[in-house]
């Protein structure tokens, strides 16, 4: 990987690390609790694109290493988008996955926790984006990697994110959902769109260069079909 990248390396088991940059509250929510306190410490002096992601090298919900994602994340699209997921296939979450207000979701694959992430959102909601209505549909590529530019994250004043961290401190609900809350919840953070499921050839294509045709996993019956590209 680059070696002019600024890393921080939190640990989530120490929350008193002796670096002060790499302090968070507390070991709760997952990675949430570390991407909401790097965003609050760093807000004013944010770089102009972060990569957020976990601590492993390669992952099932990954295409491709970790290393080799960021290398060839193609920068334009990432300044032009905003926000690019480090996943680009749709399962197990797009395009449909949280509804929050029908709860009438086609569940494609495992679906850990989801039944309880989406009541989760859909009773809390109002706590966490005050002043915006909830959606009908919440959908994003998983897994809670992604880019994204400093003027996506700027596009909400620091209290919104000081707000979402002292809700998820103070949240009564499990690590697995509180976490899970997030992770569904990023694309529409930094884009404000509820749905955001560009199609995985196009993201592939566009986003990282890997344009070579591939077998995507399809969408089971019950969800729309996944949009062809080109």
């Amino acid at each position: 990987m680059d070696h002019s990248w600024n890393i921080f390396p939190y640990n989530i088991n120490d929350t008193f690390n002796q670096d002060t940059r790499l302090q968070i509250p507390l070991n709760k929510g997952h990675e949430a609790m570390v991407y909401l306190s790097y965003i609050i410490s760093n807000y004013d002096s944010l770089p102009w694109c972060t990569f957020f992601t976990h601590g492993h090298y390669e992952s099932w919900h990954q295409e491709e290493p970790i290393p080799r994602l960021i290398n060839t994340l193609n920068r334009k699209a990432l300044a032009k988008q905003g926000y690019i997921s480090l996943r680009c296939d749709w399962y197990p979450t797009c395009p449909a996955e949280i509804r929050p207000w029908d709860h009438d979701a086609t569940v494609w694959g495992p679906g850990v926790k989801r039944k309880e992430t989406e009541n989760a959102i859909a009773g809390n909601w109002r706590q966490i984006f005050p002043g915006e209505g909830m959606p009908d549909t919440i959908s994003s590529q998983c897994c809670a990697q992604f880019a994204v530019t400093r003027q996506a994250i700027w596009k909400r004043p620091l209290s919104d994110y000081e707000r979402m961290r002292k809700w998820l401190i103070g949240s009564l609900l499990d690590d697995e959902v509180s976490g899970r809350v997030f992770e569904k919840l990023w694309a529409y953070i930094f884009t404000g769109k509820a749905v955001h499921c560009p199609p995985p050839q196009q993201c592939a294509c566009e986003y990282f260069g890997r344009c070579e045709p591939q077998n995507w996993t399809q969408p089971p019956d019950g969800l729309p079909d996944m949009p062809k590209w080109p």
